[in-house]
């Protein structure tokens, strides 16, 4: 530990703090939980314009509800709809309360996904309970054995000019909706498999450019 950072407590106040932190963060929890519900009703939300309906986020002057999370909620799209499949599969799906969830946003977050994978409840609250004995490690580990290493992934990133930067997202997510897949990632990698076969993998070299007469 840093000397140069160590804070001392007395007893009474690191009991203090203990139980300040275990408050924090179950009100970390329920106001994502508060976020996760009104990002599910913007996300499959409708509003009369006329004799149209039209989505909520089209409304607003989006083009669509990934836009809507990164430009104007400021939150990075995968984060907006983990939250949207979190409040769909654990509260609108399985019908779960509160009080019957671990109060941990992290397993609350695998909670969801093993959830689409699940079809017995009694398989699902099985998995509830693990949830609320095992650290989020633990889980997490738990989750990876019984269904694979396809629960785990690696970020990708890359740099590109911001000035296609827009365009480019908005060809991704009509990719993603053509390919019928739920993140970039995966579209990107089907595209790219689908170049890899379409070129055999063969290595062109460039050719020279004529000079001008």
């Amino acid at each position: 530990m840093d000397k140069e950072r160590r804070i001392n407590h007395s007893e009474i106040e690191a009991t203090s703090l203990r139980t300040k932190l275990a408050t924090a963060m179950t009100a970390h929890t329920k106001a994502n939980l508060a976020v996760a519900e009104l990002l599910f009703e913007a996300c499959y939300g409708y509003v009369r314009r006329g004799n149209e309906e039209l989505p909520l986020v089209v409304a607003w002057g989006h083009d669509d509800f990934d836009e809507y999370a990164e430009h104007e909620l400021g939150m990075h799209q995968t984060t907006a709809r983990g939250l949207v499949v979190l409040h769909e599969e654990l509260y609108v799906r399985r019908s779960f309360t509160e009080g019957t969830l671990p109060h941990s946003i992290t397993k609350l977050r695998q909670l969801a996904k093993i959830s689409k994978r699940l079809k017995d409840g009694a398989a699902m609250n099985r998995w509830v309970g693990k949830a609320r004995e095992m650290s989020c490690c633990e889980f997490e580990e738990a989750i990876e054995a019984e269904f694979g290493s396809d629960t785990k992934s690696r970020p990708l990133g890359f740099r590109l000019k911001l000035s296609k930067y827009t365009a480019f997202m908005r060809k991704m997510r009509s990719a993603r909706e053509t390919l019928q897949v739920a993140s970039n990632g995966e579209a990107l990698s089907m595209i790219v498999d689908e170049w890899t076969s379409m070129h055999g993998g063969k290595k062109e070299r460039p050719q020279p450019l004529k000079r001008s007469a």
